[in-house]
């Protein structure tokens, strides 16, 4: 047979029934394929793969025997007919199509009988629609099911420790949106007040308030769910279907994520992602709460000496490498033990909680603050030069001193001041053993000299205040 794309030229103007959703192909009474349309040829492909110009009737479609028979000479004037005709493609479908056969005209005299063969196959475009729809199906589902399991193991696996829960619930939630199937996702808390309700704490926030008629309603099923996590889906009549896993990490409060699947993943099991997502997160806050308790002081919740050491040296060593400056402050709280002698340890307690607040509050966050001793403080201060140190230091000072401290039982409030030494990194220094002996040395210093006051470390400049100093 001569090439196909060829033999389509015969006539222009069938090129309109190029994309029509019927499968049309032009015949000849000796069962040669002069045309057949797009829709023809994707059929054809399907049913047995076979290169595009190597396709005709009989190589792509078997008819009965007797197909001529069945059809009335079109010579005789006898209106066209349609027949239910069983047919075949070679690729193994078979199914009964509704034949439309009308004779057309004569284009060229080497072909006196062309027949317009209309096939709109019922039987096999639902079988070959299913099966494509399947195929589509299982590829989509392959192709989800791999970018879940990526984001699990980045999420164990790229996930540091000291990173705050929130951005990591806010990652998921992101993640779960943009490549998960999840149109709607908000992390919320499980109150145990039976009145009280759920409070977004991570992801879209606007979510969280939009659904937290649904979250309400589920409250008493995630109250009564004991375990670890728990996955479990509900379906409602105004937003679908929603996955719903609950959190309950060792020493954090427990809380739950409301997850509605997207249109297009309705249908779709959701367990293979929020099982393992559910396991690694409370997993990831047990160890989160277990390194933090390591590496923090019970008391007051800065840094403990062990961390702050550690941090110190690396940073020296960094700052040394990348020629960057940096300064650290000792502070110390004035007649401490006058304090606990006078009011007990549990009012010298309250007084490092107040002052270690205080301090915190007065820094940066980028800046490292620990407790590093019974009353001792410690800030390491980035990219600040001694001078910057002091002008930070005296905030400190000054913000300290003025925060009163009610003292529960004793129907009073007291004040403290603070001592603080200060030395700041650069070559001459070049240990953190000599950086902080000489800010230790700078803050006796400043003891020896009245107290409330700050001095700079290897230098003269002091800066002084009226305040009253208890004593």
């Amino acid at each position: 047979m001569a090439n196909l794309r060829r033999n389509q030229n015969i006539d222009s103007r069938w090129k309109i029934l190029e994309h029509l959703f019927d499968a049309v192909a032009v015949i000849t009474r000796d069962r040669r394929m002069i045309y057949s349309n797009q829709r023809f040829r994707k059929l054809a492909q399907i049913a047995d793969a076979m290169p595009m110009n190597e396709i005709d009737v009989v190589t792509c479609l078997t008819l009965p025997e007797n197909f001529w028979d069945i059809i009335k000479d079109p010579t005789s004037g006898a209106p066209p007919r349609v027949q239910s005709i069983p047919f075949s493609f070679r690729g193994g479908l078979k199914g009964f199509a509704q034949v439309f056969i009308d004779p057309v005209p004569k284009v060229e005299d080497s072909h006196p009988d062309l027949y317009l063969c209309v096939l709109h196959d019922i039987t096999f475009e639902i079988q070959s629609r299913t099966q494509i729809d399947e195929s589509e199906r299982v590829i989509n589902e392959l192709r989800r099911r791999h970018a879940e399991a990526q984001f699990l193991w980045r999420l164990s696996t790229e996930t540091p420790i000291y990173l705050e829960p929130q951005a990591l619930l806010g990652t998921i939630v992101k993640k779960l949106k943009e490549d998960l199937g999840f149109s709607d996702a908000c992390f919320m808390t499980i109150p145990e007040e039976e009145n009280a309700q759920p409070t977004p704490i991570g992801g879209d926030f606007r979510v969280g308030s939009r659904l937290r008629e649904v979250a309400v309603n589920l409250l008493p099923t995630l109250r009564k769910k004991k375990g670890r996590s728990d996955v479990f889906s509900e379906e409602t009549e105004t937003y679908g279907t929603f996955w719903i896993t609950s959190f309950r990490p060792k020493l954090e409060k427990p809380f739950f994520l409301l997850a509605r699947s997207a249109q297009t993943a309705q249908d779709s099991n959701r367990r293979p992602l929020l099982d393992p997502l559910a396991s690694q997160v409370t997993g990831w806050l047990d160890n989160r709460a277990v390194y933090l308790s390591s590496i923090t002081d019970s008391l007051t919740g800065l840094f403990n000496r062990r961390h702050f050491d550690s941090r110190f040296a690396v940073e020296c060593i960094l700052a040394r490498e990348r020629q960057n400056i940096m300064s650290l402050m000792i502070v110390d709280i004035d007649f401490f033990k006058k304090i606990n002698d006078s009011f007990g340890h549990q009012i010298g307690d309250l007084v490092l909680k107040s002052a270690a607040t205080t301090l915190r509050a007065a820094i940066r966050n980028t800046d490292i603050t620990a407790r590093v001793g019974g009353e001792e403080f410690a800030a390491l201060l980035f990219d600040t030069n001694p001078q910057d140190a002091m002008i930070a230091a005296e905030k400190v000072r000054k913000k300290i001193a003025d925060t009163p401290i009610p003292l529960p039982g004793f129907d009073q409030e007291i004040r403290i001041t603070v001592s603080i030494g200060i030395a700041g990194f650069d070559s001459e220094f070049s240990t953190p053993e000599s950086v902080y002996r000489t800010a230790d040395t700078a803050l006796y210093k400043a003891k020896s000299s009245g107290r409330n006051m700050i001095i700079l470390g290897e230098s003269d400049e002091k800066l002084a205040s009226d305040n009253i100093k208890i004593g």
